[in-house]
């Protein structure tokens, strides 16, 4: 066991590596060939960043459209009152207009997209079906506003009148069978494809999770009242309530489920069976009610079992008429997500390697980057301390609704404070519940080392390379407020770049980088002032954030440059985004066996895991990237500005966002 002496010379030792290796950054920074190498590696890192995403691109839009087998296009349609929808259609190869081919409509649930559903559009444009898959009213690239209230959102009639554009499109298509159309929804989008499917007298309707809410006395409650078609409804364990699934059962037999009469095979109330196929969707006169155990809400785009059953019941609704029948258990969305996320990381990477090159490119930006500033992080117990503290708070803030800022059920706080984006408010809730203890932990930080270290705004990384130079407070404050400006416009100059290339993307390929509910993609730019508020507050958040990761728990140098970096964008993920990885998992796990723990053990915010999957890709894009851009350029203004905006509208775009679109008020 070592004695107080070798500890204190191991410490002393430790700190001198740190005071040469500041001295050593300090002199390469000024030093002319280490600046033209700096340069060179700069073009050659964002040369490769740009081939990956572009390879990530690629392959990303081979999986998903069957290596050009299935083209997928962007549509408008404008409603009448001029409010313009947006959606996708996937047309398989097969689908001309001498070959027409069947076709599925998809309506997504609520704070959904249209990609939500690409895991089911992949699957049915194989098998040659033609896909439509709407953004509903302000969801996606849909127009819309949200004015803070629910009613309208839940508005059926709105959300069927709008529907009914791309149920009307569909049939207009000469490329499209309108004998053979299927009509299916997920959640709240089951009102529209029920409705629609009923009133159209589609070969069939496919239900996932349905919530139905049909309005009375209208012609679509008449049409799905006195439809007779195929109906396949699909409900997973947290659609039971709780309750086990003879319960389930023996509740609906209690109902009489009164659709079931006009089917062949139905006796009577009592006899209603689950996984029971009444009548035959051969004959065009089937329905099931099918209970699928271990998924939760969501999953109905995320588990073979499911899809599966789509495919099944699909195919078989409109028999002969499939153009390439594959089995329902030959699946390949899955490849989808992992291609999708290593494009999320390829695409994030691009766009800090893009931030570098212009700093070393654009003279006006060379202020932005400054020498690293000295090593004053934590040390010993405290470094211990700070740690287990970013390690644990993410547990904290989670299992207490974010210090109450999420306001648990309905988010009702931050609505209230003007944050009107739904479910975006859960990923936005931790964001600020971390930010507060980020903000404690750098004024008992402040206190304690400021003094001891002689901290001030260099070391903070806030402050450009000549500021020692300046002998005025208000020089000194010039060139701050020129440093902020210029890492301002630098940040939106590479995020403009970055955004630019998914909208290329998305024209050429028609696809983006899209994995569990969670991507990289366009911009609606008709949303961006909704966007605002919480682009300051995320800056704002990534400035402490920023602290956290690279001030106070900056670790001791290792004599390497290349492996400092390295090691501590491998420590802050694990500090940053492994607990939070962690509770998703075993959220996942809970939910998925119906168990209650899954609430009383975690969290209370009543979501499904997969609406927050993407709050660890986000965190491991954020937290890498402060990091290596701190470290690249010593400007935490830089971190805040570039990696909070990404974030930021990552965050916003593919965190469960609805905008609400009120342009029916019917009661």
């Amino acid at each position: 066991m070592a004695t107080k002496e070798e500890k204190a010379a191991k410490r002393a030792a430790q700190a001198e590596r740190d005071r040469l290796m500041d001295e050593k950054l300090a002199r390469d920074f000024h030093d002319p060939e280490k600046r033209k190498r700096r340069r060179r590696n700069v073009r050659v890192g964002w040369c490769v960043t740009l081939c990956i995403v572009l390879i990530a691109s690629l392959i990303n839009w081979g999986v998903v459209t069957g290596w050009g087998n299935v083209t997928i296009d962007r549509i408008k349609l404008s409603g009448n009152d001029g409010a313009e929808f947006s959606g996708l259609v996937y047309r398989p190869a097969n689908a001309t207009d001498k070959e027409q081919a069947p076709a599925i409509l998809m309506f997504h649930g609520n704070a959904g997209n249209a990609r939500n559903h690409e895991s089911w559009a992949m699957e049915f444009a194989r098998r040659g079906f033609v896909v439509v898959a709407p953004d509903l009213f302000g969801s996606g690239d849909s127009q819309g506003y949200f004015d803070g209230g629910q009613s309208g959102a839940l508005s059926s009639r709105s959300l069927i009148d709008e529907a009914e554009l791309f149920y009307e499109y569909t049939l207009s298509l000469p490329y499209v069978d309108t004998d053979n159309i299927l009509s299916s929804g997920h959640s709240m989008g089951s009102t529209p494809a029920a409705a629609l499917g009923a009133l159209h007298d589609a070969k069939g309707i496919l239900l996932a999770s349905p919530v139905i809410m049909i309005p009375e006395d209208t012609e679509y409650a008449d049409a799905w009242n006195s439809y007779d078609g195929n109906v396949a409804a699909l409900m997973g364990a947290v659609e039971l309530d709780g309750t086990t699934h003879e319960e389930k059962v023996s509740s609906i037999q209690e109902e009489g489920l009164s659709m079931l009469q006009k089917y062949p095979g139905y006796e009577d109330a009592t006899s209603v069976k689950a996984d029971t196929v009444y009548g035959s969707f051969a004959e065009g006169d089937g329905f099931i009610y099918q209970i699928e155990y271990n998924r939760i809400h969501e999953a109905a785009f995320v588990t073979t079992q499911c899809i599966g059953h789509l495919l099944d019941y699909g195919q078989q609704m409109v028999g002969d008429a499939v153009p390439n029948y594959i089995d329902a258990s030959d699946q390949v969305w899955p490849l989808k997500d992992y291609t999708g996320l290593f494009g999320i990381f390829a695409w994030s990477a691009f766009v800090f390697a893009t931030a570098l090159l212009l700093i070393e490119e654009v003279p006006a930006f060379a202020a932005v980057r400054r020498p690293l500033a000295r090593n004053v992080g934590f040390r010993g117990t405290g470094l211990v301390v700070a740690s287990l503290i970013g390690l644990l708070v993410p547990y904290l803030v989670i299992k207490t609704d974010a210090f109450g800022i999420v306001g648990g059920r309905f988010y009702a706080n931050l609505r209230e404070a003007g944050f009107n984006m739904g479910y975006s408010n859960m990923g936005f809730g931790v964001i600020c519940g971390l930010t507060i203890v980020c903000i404690l932990g750098f004024i008992v930080f402040m206190l304690t080392e400021r003094k001891k270290k002689n901290i001030g705004l260099v070391e903070l990384g806030l402050t450009p390379a000549d500021y020692a130079e300046k002998t005025t407070r208000g020089a000194r404050a010039k060139d701050i407020a020129l440093m902020i400006v210029k890492s301002a416009l630098v940040a939106a100059i590479a995020v403009a770049i970055g955004f630019g290339y998914t909208q290329l993307q998305l024209n050429v390929l028609g696809t983006d980088f899209y994995a569990w509910f969670f991507g990289v993609k366009d911009i609606p730019i008709s949303k961006i002032p909704v966007y605002l508020p919480y682009l300051a507050v995320f800056i704002i958040a990534f400035v402490f954030l920023s602290f956290d990761m690279n001030i106070i728990r900056r670790l001791p140098t290792t004599g390497n440059e290349t492996k400092d970096l390295l090691i501590a964008m491998a420590v802050n993920l694990v500090i940053g985004a492994t607990v939070v990885i962690v509770i998703v998992a075993v959220k996942w796990y809970l939910q998925t066996i119906g168990s209650p723990a899954d609430t009383n053990w975690l969290w209370s915010m009543g979501l499904d895991t997969q609406r927050i999957w993407g709050m660890p890709v986000g965190m491991t894009v954020a937290v890498l990237g402060s990091t290596f851009i701190y470290k690249k350029t010593g400007n935490i203004w830089l971190c805040a500005l570039l990696v909070g905006t990404i974030a930021c509208i990552m965050g916003v775009l593919y965190g469960g966002t609805r905008f609400h679109y009120l342009t029916y008020f019917y009661a």
